[in-house]
């Protein structure tokens, strides 16, 4: 359960019924950052708190007036309950609860020799007696002191009962959503198989235990002399599945990396890993699903901000100005897949895409036309006009665009006219070609060496667009004093060195997002990842792209 930096603040007991909700820090703007930590005044995290434990501090909504949030375009458009984001100057300034300052504590006064040796002529002589393992009911409790100790982590300790008992930390954790973001480390197995020599309960030695792997989960099942018995996991399940096994799977498509990959580096590494069948089934289950719901919300309210601002500045009836290019997997006439990409030109966000297959077309040159007109389509079917086009010099997009489209101007895009100009103009119009750069992140999700299927090109796309549209627009790195950074780079022409602009680190937080989802979507039980007509997909084309059907194996030359 996630609680409240504010010292102070226990509202995290009325999230549920009031619609408490918890922020945390803008990690992306550290000057911002230490603005809340002044303003919180917890002793536990001062002004000076390392970036590092940014991700730990929360702040609830209560501490935040109604100014400091965001309007939400999407819940005015469909009525629907807005969500609550915070603006970019939002810093907490609602504190109705005193702050606590710490108590010192005070020394205790030394007592005189006198009053010492009283103490102690009223303590009761104890045996002397050498202490033997004999069960604690043969022992004499006349004479019992009470001991206070320090508290231990208990979260390396085996838990103890009967031999059928499990992990009692399971159920907490499950219960926790944000117990997948704690630290994780590497252990090798012989440094853990150390922490059960000896019962944590009776202090007896373990007589047996049975070491198990359940993918990347590792199970301990322990008895020692005294009957004490229990079973230790390495990290908890979620419906009988190790939440593990969902952060790896998840981890590695959001990052755009593959099974092939993974199973690479993790025998490298000898780190024992989910198999294929699971890292796949996990994927159709519950990955996939989640990035299609992510990027269907993302263009909903990107379509929503164009059509509000459209209505704000009176140009509803002038339009939009967009740019299209395609791309194809594989360069030539051997594509098997081509993905038609619609991007603003204003915002440099990418409006539309559309993955077409060569089986549902004769030849793999068409696929870029067909991809182009079913895009099109969709941006008119939303609602939204078109006032110009920027494309390549393609002859089937040109003659489409004047017999479908007459309305629309359409210009071709500098950067392939240039290329047959002069190879100055070729270079200052590179610089300026966004879709360019997008398809370079494309190919990172979706490497052209590597064949995937329909569902699988598809996400990957839509892993590649929430990746674009949030870092398009990089702004210039500043120190904490306020003044923009500079860095100095080695220039070939002038043969000296130059400062340079220094930009801001890219964010990843639509992988955070989609990690949540998955994570809620398996405690929902919305989706069973062992039930194949549990995921809510597509289904995919076929996947040959050979005309001419198979013959048999005999009449095969």
């Amino acid at each position: 359960m996630p609680w409240c930096a504010v010292p102070g603040c226990s509202n995290y007991k009325k999230a549920a019924e009031e619609g408490v909700i918890f922020h945390t820090l803008p990690s992306t703007d550290l000057p911002r950052c230490k603005l809340w930590l002044a303003a919180i005044k917890n002793d536990r995290y001062p002004v000076t708190t390392p970036a590092g434990k940014y991700t730990n501090i929360r702040v609830c909504s209560q501490h935040f007036v109604q100014g400091d949030y965001k309007r939400d375009m999407r819940a005015d458009l469909l009525g629907e309950r807005p969500r609550r984001q915070l603006s970019e100057t939002a810093v907490p300034s609602v504190f109705p609860f005193p702050v606590r300052q710490k108590q010192k504590r005070r020394k205790p006064t030394p007592k005189s020799a006198q009053e010492k040796r009283s103490r102690a002529e009223d303590i009761p002589e104890c045996s002397t007696a050498p202490v033997t393992s004999s069960p604690l009911k043969d022992v004499d409790t006349s004479y019992s002191c009470e001991v206070t100790v320090e508290s231990y982590d208990e979260s390396i300790r085996p838990e103890t009962g009967s031999s059928d008992s499990s992990s009692g930390s399971d159920s907490e954790d499950e219960g926790d959503p944000d117990g997948w973001r704690g630290s994780k480390t590497i252990v090798y197995d012989k440094h853990i198989m150390q922490l059960f020599k000896l019962c944590q309960r009776c202090g007896r030695a373990i007589l047996e235990w049975d070491v198990s792997q359940m993918g990347a989960q590792m199970r301990i099942k322990w008895s020692c002399y005294n009957g004490h018995s229990g079973t230790w996991k390495s990290c908890p399940d979620l419906g009988k599945m190790p939440e593990i096994d969902m952060l790896v799977a998840g981890s590695t498509l959001f990052t755009g990396g593959t099974y092939i990959q993974l199973e690479e580096w993790s025998k490298t590494l000898n780190l024992n890993m989910i198999c294929h069948s699971t890292f796949y089934e996990i994927q159709r289950a519950y990955l996939h699903p989640a990035i299609d719901e992510m990027y269907k919300l993302q263009q909903n309210i990107l379509m929503a901000q164009v059509y509000l601002k459209q209505l704000d500045d009176g140009d509803e009836a002038k339009g939009i100005k967009l740019c299209g290019e395609a791309c194809t997997d594989s360069p030539g006439y051997s594509a098997k897949y081509s993905t038609y990409t619609f991007m603003l030109n204003g915002s440099k966000k990418i409006l539309q895409s559309h993955l077409v297959q060569v089986k549902k077309n004769t030849r793999s040159f068409v696929m870029e036309a067909v991809g182009f007109e079913r895009g099109l389509q969709e941006i008119l079917k939303s609602g939204l006009s078109v006032d110009l086009l920027t494309t390549d010099r393609s002859p089937f997009i040109r003659k489409m665009m004047l017999q479908q489209f007459p309305w629309i101007k359409h210009k071709l895009d500098v950067w392939h006219i240039s290329k047959g100009v002069h190879k100055n103009v070729w270079a200052k119009a590179r610089k300026r070609d966004y879709l360019e750069t997008f398809h370079s992140l494309l190919v990172k999700y979706a490497p052209k060496c590597q064949m995937f299927d329909y569902q699988g090109m598809q996400q990957r796309t839509h892993l590649a667009i929430l990746d674009h549209n949030e870092n398009t627009l990089h702004r210039r790195a500043r120190k904490h004093t306020g003044e923009l950074k500079l860095t100095r780079v080695y220039c070939r022409r002038p043969k000296q060195r130059v400062l340079r602009k220094v930009i801001e680190t890219k964010t990843s937080l639509f992988r955070e997002k989609l990690m949540q989802e998955v994570i809620r979507m398996r405690r929902g039980s919305r989706v069973k990842c062992e039930d194949p007509s549990g995921s809510p997909h597509k289904p995919s084309p076929p996947a040959d792209i050979v005309l001419i059907p198979k013959p048999p194996k005999a009449e095969t030359t």
